[in-house]
């Protein structure tokens, strides 16, 4: 997995800060949060959501979040292992990166939301329509979850 924090900014000039946890394997935004700050709570929280992926490798740039015991320990509790870019190697996070890009091209550029909760429904919906409903060439022209359910369907 790879994740990554990125900020956006809304029409009254407030920040929205969005965190994401991108499956390597299908593209499949694992988890997200969405708030008006760059706390903690912000990486702990969807984290904390994927605590049944024991064992997986979250790698990540060497951000702030990252570094911290908080961050570090929960990883620990979950029996993840932590990855991090060395500096000026951005490109190990691309994947993350490349998916904030899209969902910025597709519902922030030119685009207006009165308040931060209308900004996070549409968050919400892009974020299902990625992992559900937007396909992928490099899936054989499948949706990230068709494509999941299609590879662990033949392993079963």
């Amino acid at each position: 997995m790879v994740t990554d924090v990125t900020e956006i900014r809304l029409r009254d000039h407030s920040k929205a800060y969005l965190t994401a946890f991108l499956d390597l394997f299908a593209g499949e935004v694992l988890s997200y949060h969405l708030a008006t700050t760059p706390s903690m709570a912000l990486v702990i929280k969807p984290l904390k959501s994927l605590s049944k992926y024991r064992g997986a490798v979250i790698h990540s740039d060497q951000g702030f979040h990252y570094q911290t015991s908080m961050f570090i320990n929960t990883l620990k509790d979950f029996g993840m292992t932590q990855s991090m870019s060395r500096k000026s190697t951005p490109i190990d996070n691309a994947p993350i990166e490349s998916f904030f890009h899209i969902l910025k091209a597709n519902i922030v550029h030119n685009k207006q939301y009165e308040s931060f909760h209308d900004f996070k429904v549409i968050v919400d919906d892009f974020i299902n329509y990625y992992n559900n409903h937007r396909i992928k060439q490099k899936l054989n022209g499948l949706s990230p979850v068709q494509y999941r359910q299609l590879t662990t369907e033949s392993v079963s």
